[in-house]
C-alpha cells in the first residue's frame, strides 16, 4: 500500500495560509525550495497570491524562483527582514546571518521543511513561531492552491517590491559600469556572466562552487534565461567537479557548466575528475574564475574581526595563490583543451571555442582573469 510522502494536514496548512493571508507585509525566503518544476511553480504562486517576495539564501542550492520575476528578492534579505510582519522558510538551512538579526515585534516566522525541528543540525539559532513538517513539495503544493482560494489584496506591495528590485539591479549595473571602465588585465565578474548568459543554450545547467562572486553571478548570469542551477558544494568546498560530471551523465545532450574558483579548484580531486571526464567522455566547460586569491577568507576577517591584528597588521596569511599556476595544461594533460582570457574583448570568441570544443566531446577549461 503506497500511502505517499507524508505531509502536514489540512488543517495545518489552512491555519498557516490564514497568518500569510493576513499579514501586511509578508515575504518568503529559499534555498532549496525550488529543487524541482512543480516546487518551483508552487512558490511562484505562493508569491502572486500573497503579493510577497522571494528571496533566496546568499548562496542558492538551485535556481529555486524565476531571477527576472517582478517579484524576486534581489540583493539580502537582511536589508528587508525587520520590516517584514510574516517570513515563510521555504526551503532553508540558514536564512539569513546571523541569526539573531532583529525582527518586528510578532513577526510570524513559518517554517517549511521536512524535519523543521533539524535534529541532526548542531545549530539552528533562528526564531520559529509555527513548523510545517513533511514533504516540502507536497506542503508547499498543498499552501499555495489554500492560498489562491483566498482574496488577497496588496496593490501597492506589487510597486514596492518592483521598485526595491530595480533599485538593487541598478546598482549592480552602475557597480559594473564603473569596473568594466577600469579594466585593462582583468575581466570584471559581472562582464563574465553576462557573456556566459548571451552564449549559453537556454537549457544549459551550471553548477557553481564560487563565494566571491555570487552576486554578480546571479543578477548577470540567470538575467533572463532560465538556465537550470546546482550549487556545486556542500558543507565546504571539493565537490564542483564531481557534481558537474554526475550531472552531466545524467544530462548528456546538455551544456553543463562548472563555475568554480580557483580557490575552490584547489580543494577538487583533480587528476581523478578530469581523468573521469576523458576515460568516460564526459566533456564540461569549465570556467574559472581566477582572482589569484582565496577572497573570501580576506573578506570575512575584514567583516567579522575588523579589529584583529591581521587586519591592522594587513597580513592576511594565506590569502593569496601565486605564482599563478598554468591551470590549462592540467586540462590539456587529460585530453582537454583551454585558454586563459585576461581582458575582456578576448571572452566572446574565447566562449565560442569553448562551446565549439564541449559539442565536440572535449573538456574545455576557460581560465578567467577575474575582478573581484
Amino acid at each position: 500500500m503506497n500511502f505517499g510522502a507524508p505531509a502536514s494536514t489540512p488543517a495545518h496548512i489552512d491555519r498557516v495560509a490564514q497568518i500569510l493571508a493576513d499579514a501586511a507585509n509578508p515575504i518568503v525566503i529559499t534555498e532549496h525550495g525550488g529543487r524541482t518544476h512543480d516546487a518551483r511553480n508552487a512558490l511562484i504562486s505562493i508569491a502572486e497570491s500573497l503579493t510577497a517576495p522571494v528571496f533566496e539564501f546568499w548562496n542558492p542550492a538551485y535556481h529555486n524562483f524565476p531571477r527576472s520575476h517582478p517579484l524576486y528578492g534581489a540583493g539580502s534579505v537582511e536589508a528587508v527582514l525587520g520590516e517584514a510582519d510574516a517570513v515563510l522558510l521555504a526551503g532553508c538551512n540558514g536564512p539569513w546571518h546571523p541569526p539573531h538579526a532583529a525582527l518586528r515585534p510578532g513577526c510570524a516566522v513559518i517554517h517549511l521543511e521536512q524535519d523543521p525541528l533539524r535534529p541532526r543540525a548542531a545549530y539552528w539559532g533562528y526564531p520559529t513561531t509555527h513548523a510545517l513538517p513533511g514533504d516540502l513539495s507536497t506542503n508547499l503544493a498543498a499552501l499555495a492552491t489554500n492560498l489562491q482560494q483566498r482574496s488577497i489584496s496588496r496593490p501597492e506591495a506589487a510597486l514596492r517590491w518592483a521598485r526595491h528590485t530595480q533599485s538593487v539591479r541598478a546598482r549592480g549595473i552602475d557597480e559594473a559600469r564603473q569596473l568594466s571602465s577600469q579594466a585593462i588585465d582583468f575581466v570584471p565578474a559581472a562582464d563574465l556572466f553576462g557573456a556566459l548568459h548571451e552564449a549559453l543554450p537556454d537549457d544549459a545547467i551550471c553548477v557553481d562552487e564560487i563565494t566571491s562572486q555570487v552576486p554578480q553571478m546571479i543578477q548577470f548570469l540567470y538575467e533572463r534565461k532560465p538556465l537550470n542551477q546546482y550549487r556545486g558544494w556542500a558543507g565546504a568546498l571539493g565537490t564542483g567537479l564531481g557534481t558537474a560530471l554526475g550531472v552531466k551523465v545524467a544530462r548528456p545532450q546538455q551544456v553543463v557548466v562548472c563555475i568554480l574558483g580557483d580557490g575552490a579548484w584547489h580543494y577538487n580531486p583533480i587528476p581523478a575528475a578530469l581523468g573521469f571526464a576523458q576515460e568516460y567522455g564526459v566533456p564540461l566547460l569549465i570556467v574559472l574564475c581566477n582572482n589569484r586569491q582565496y577572497a573570501s577568507q580576506t573578506r570575512n576577517l575584514l567583516k567579522y574581526y575588523p579589529d584583529s591584528a591581521a587586519v591592522r597588521e594587513q597580513n592576511f596569511v594565506g590569502n593569496v595563490i601565486e605564482p599563478t599556476p598554468d591551470y590549462v595544461k592540467l586540462a590539456e594533460a587529460y585530453g582537454g583543451e583551454g585558454e586563459r582570457v585576461q581582458k575582456p574583448d578576448e571572452l566572446r570568441s574565447a566562449l565560442q571555442r569553448a562551446l565549439e570544443a564541449v559539442s565536440s566531446g572535449r573538456t574545455f577549461l576557460l581560465d578567467v582573469i577575474i575582478n573581484p
